[in-house]
């Protein structure tokens, strides 16, 4: 039952992979839902180091980050699922071994600022080049035609839709926190 076994370990390895990628993306937009719905019973151990004057307009911050926090949740989630059915699309096309799971990872890894697209682009050109260098050529022809698209117009659609954020406000968001706080600032500049 030799086969038996590399199929379970197969299954397993897989079970992992998909922990890895789901079980943080769940913490992370679990975690923004909390914050973003900011209740009674959250909110108000929080006031209690607020001078009473200043309680109503610190809950009323609170509001409005819950707001805006929801709305980048819509905007990030709108635009992965962009990102993930044109990277799916076009692999396909282009013949790409395993094309959805790579289209499902790009659109995954599209919530991590700059570096999520390059990421889920380069797998895919890595994964393309092993099948045939010339599909991995046309796979990044394909990755930077879908990264402009997302750049210049999913995301910044998006976001002005949901979460009403300017494109320069979020630009300047991630320059100015990357700088201040690394990786972890650039992941939760906007």
């Amino acid at each position: 039952f030799q086969g038996g076994s590399s199929g379970g370990n197969m299954m397993g390895s897989a079970a992992t992979v998909l922990e890895v990628l789901f079980v943080p993306l769940i913490l992370f937009f679990g975690g923004l839902f909390a914050l973003a719905n900011p209740n009674e019973r959250l909110l108000t151990p929080m006031l209690r180091v607020v001078p009473h004057g200043l309680r109503l307009a610190w809950y009323r911050i609170f509001q409005l980050l819950g707001e805006r926090l929801i709305g980048w949740a819509k905007g990030t989630g709108m635009a992965m699922v962009g990102v993930g059915l044109l990277s799916t699309a076009a692999l396909l096309i282009i013949g790409v071994p395993n094309a959805i799971a790579l289209g499902m990872f790009n659109g995954l890894v599209e919530f991590i600022p700059l570096f999520g697209p390059w990421v889920g682009g380069l797998t895919a050109v890595l994964i393309a080049f092993l099948d045939d260098p010339q599909k991995a050529l046309f796979t990044a022809i394909a990755a930077l035609a879908i990264q402009q698209i997302e750049a210049n117009l999913i995301t910044p659609w998006a976001m002005s839709r949901n979460a009403e954020v300017h494109p320069f406000v979020t630009l300047f968001g991630l320059v100015l926190f990357g700088s201040l706080f690394g990786f972890l600032g650039i992941l939760l500049a906007i």
